[in-house]
Formats: structure tokens, C-alpha cells, sequence
């Protein structure tokens, strides 16, 4: 009806009675007060509530400032938390349509107090004891427009940092930790960029370094629990934030990108796409390529630009397949020739070469292998792989997964 009103360029209250109105403001009322929400059926009940808050608030139903509206926003905050990933997936659909049509005054701004209300709470949610609510209000965070974020940025990126770190309870939350990460570049996004602006306002200089700290630390996310290695999660939710953030600066101001900065992209990167499991290495593989082959502008001071390009022409690996050892290992190989390469890639072999799948061990050995016979003629480069490989048992020493 609303689409139909619009094409026709009239309101809802054109062409609705005033009692329909009224109707639809009182079906969440009355499925609260009959705790509709609880037991046989609440799980659907849920989502379909979820659903109307969001259809109701794209429909642009003139109930600004009414008490439904807080109702509608307890009625989110609660299915953010929910243990079902579909009704916290609509829970965030229906906040995002709320938050648009709601709480923004007619210049553009936050409406008084709702800032506060909101971000305050998610904030402190990302604390909480249960993983779901860390997942729900991570990503509800994420999906928060720009005029509720503005003036709140030096609290909302700190707290979806913390949340994103091992901290003292490695094995706990690797889903919200990996929805933290999500959250960070879906903002920095939203917010924008500015060399020169106001933190609590713009993603400057200062704090996309903090953003890419949080995204490289996590790279180093190895939990292990019942369920196998579920750091990957985040590892991956890392991986893909940094290929956001990153062309994100590239297209907006490609000078605040640092040598420093790049190399650890890169040198991430290729250490992932030289590891054991194969959607992860695939992952970190596609990654490392579009960056590289970038070019509208191209991503700056990648180490050793030339050489990567004639290991991965372009022609010959847009469609590599990396989750397949064949295919990607005596590629990747090829790096431990490039010295900017050599102990990110070598400290991935080493979980490969040691790794318990036949077909991993077998192609990541050949190539390794293959790769010290191409160089056994040579001292220098022998030495040079030598003392990689010595460095990574120093610092890995006492690392059951290296060593």
C-alpha cells in the first residue's frame, strides 16, 4: 500500500482510514501484554514482530514521538540478544529502518537524548556475559546510520575494539568478537574519512591506525574449542575488514595509508594464504590478489609490486583456485623468494607441511621442497632461509601449533 501511494504521490493517511492506523499501532501492545514472545511459536512471533517494526518504519507511518516507538526499540533491543541468528539478523534490519525514519530531525541530525540511549547501551551490551548479546548489539552497532553515530565515535570504535580481543578468555565469543570486526569497518565506512577531523566525528589519521591494529591483532586469533579452529572466523571477519578499510582509504585518501601500514596488510595476507585450512586460505588468497591487482587508484607501497605480479599474472590467476593445494602451493612457494615474504609465508608452511590432511601435506611439502631445490645452488639464499626458519622457532618456541 505504501509503494502504491507513493507511485501515486500521496501519503498513507490519504489513503488509509484512521482506525487501520490505530490497529497496527496496537498489534505489538497486545502481543507483548499476552507474551506472544515465549514458547510454542515465540521464535516465529519474533521475526514477524521484527518484520512489521522495519515494513511499518519504511512505510513512514506518522507516529514520530509517539510512545509505540519506545515500545518498538525495547521490542529490538530484546531480540538483539535472542540465541536465534535470524531473529537478531531481523532485529538489526528493523532497528536500521527505525533509526532512519524515527529518530532524525529534518536537518539531518539525532532527535535529543536518542543518541545517548542508544549508543550508551550497545556499548555496554558488548560486555555482557552472553555471547548472543555481544553478537546482536555488534551488529546492530554496525548497522546504526551516521547522524546516531557522529559525536560518538571515541566511544563506539574503543568498545567494538575490546570486544574484538582475546582479552583473559581465549576459546569464549568467537562470534561476537568476529561481529566486532565487522562492526568497525561497516562504520568507518559510514562515518568517513578525514585526515584533519574531529575523532568523535570522522575516522582520522590517528584512529585508522588503531583500526587496523585491531584488525591485524586479530589475525593472530587461533582459538580452539569443541568445534575446531574458530579463530578462522575471525581471522576471516579480519581479513575481509582490512580489504574494506583498505580500499575504503584508498578511493578517499590513499596518502594516509603508510609504508607500515600496507606491508602488514600484505604480509597477513599471504601467511593466511599459505595455512592449512581451505576456505580460510582461499579467503586470504582472493583477498591478497585484489589488492594487488588494484588499479583505480592502485593500493601504494605494496613490497615488492613487480615480482608479486610476474608470480600472479593477472591473466593467469583471477580464477585461482586457492582452497585446492595443487593449485595454490607451488605458487605460494614462490614467495619465500621474495625476502619481504619469506617468514610470513614460511611461518604458514610450517602449519601446512606439519598439517594431518594427505593432500595438504603432500602438495605444500612438494612445493616447499621443489622451491630449496631451486635455490640449492645458492649460499646466500639458502642462509637467508635458514635464518627465517630459525627466527620463526625462536619466537614460536614455545607455540604448540608452530612447533
Amino acid at each position: 500500500m505504501y509503494l502504491w501511494a507513493r507511485q501515486n504521490e500521496r501519503s498513507l493517511t490519504d489513503v488509509l482510514d484512521k482506525n487501520c492506523f490505530e490497529v497496527l499501532k496496537d498489534i505489538v501492545p497486545q502481543l507483548t501484554a499476552a507474551k506472544r514472545f515465549r514458547g510454542l511459536g515465540g521464535e516465529y512471533m519474533r521475526q514477524a514482530v521484527c518484520h512489521l517494526i522495519e515494513k511499518v518504519s519504511i512505510s513512514e507511518l506518522p507516529w514520530h514521538g509517539d510512545q509505540i516507538i519506545d515500545l518498538f526499540q525495547s521490542t529490538i533491543d530484546d531480540n538483539l540478544s535472542h540465541t536465534e541468528p535470524e531473529i537478531q539478523e531481523g532485529a538489526v534490519r528493523a532497528l536500521s529502518a527505525l533509526c532512519q525514519q524515527y529518530y532524525v530531525k529534518a536537518d539531518g541530525t539525532a532527535i535529543d537524548g536518542i543518541q545517548d540511549k542508544i549508543t550508551t547501551h550497545y556499548i555496554e551490551q558488548l560486555k555482557s556475559s552472553s555471547e548472543f548479546s555481544r553478537v546482536g548489539f555488534s551488529q546492530a552497532l554496525g548497522s546504526l546510520p551516521k547522524f546516531l553515530l557522529s559525536s560518538r565515535l571515541k566511544l563506539v570504535f574503543p568498545g567494538l575494539i575490546t570486544a574484538s580481543q582475546l582479552a583473559n578468555d581465549p576459546g569464549k565469543f568467537a562470534e561476537s568478537r568476529r561481529d566486532a570486526l565487522k562492526a568497525i569497518a561497516r562504520i568507518a565506512c559510514t562515518v568517513g574519512l578525514s585526515r584533519t577531523g574531529d575523532e568523535d566525528y570522522v575516522v582520522t589519521e590517528n584512529s585508522l591506525r588503531a583500526l587496523y591494529d585491531a584488525f591485524i591483532a586479530a589475525m593472530s586469533d587461533y582459538t580452539i574449542d569443541s568445534r575446531g579452529d574458530v579463530g578462522a572466523w575471525v581471522r576471516e571477519a579480519s581479513m575481509t575488514g582490512l580489504e574494506t578499510l583498505t580500499r575504503f582509504v584508498v578511493e578517499n585518501d590513499p596518502s594516509l595509508l603508510t609504508p607500515e601500514i600496507c606491508q602488514c596488510v600484505m604480509y597477513c595476507l599471504a601467511q593466511q594464504a599459505s595455512e592449512k585450512i581451505d576456505r580460510t586460505r582461499a579467503h586470504a588468497g582472493e583477498i591478497f590478489l585484489r589488492l594487488l591487482y588494484m588499479d583505480s587508484p592502485p593500493l601504494p607501497h605494496i613490497p615488492q609490486r613487480e615480482e608479486l605480479l610476474e608470480i600472479y599474472p593477472r591473466n593467469e590467476c583471477l580464477e585461482m583456485n586457492w582452497s585446492a593445494p595443487a593449485e595454490c602451493f607451488p605458487r605460494i612457494t614462490r614467495l619465500l623468494g621474495l625476502s619481504s615474504y619469506r617468514g610470513p609465508v614460511l611461518l604458514g608452511l610450517t602449519v601446512s607441511v606439519g598439517g594431518l590432511t594427505e593432500s595438504l601435506v603432500r602438495h605444500s611439502y612438494a612445493s616447499l621442497l621443489s622451491f630449496l631445490k631451486s635455490i640449492s645452488n645458492s649460499e646466500e639464499e639458502l642462509n637467508a632461509f635458514a635464518e627465517s626458519l630459525l627466527e620463526i622457532y625462536r619466537k614460536h618456541q614455545k607455540n604448540d601449533r608452530q612447533v
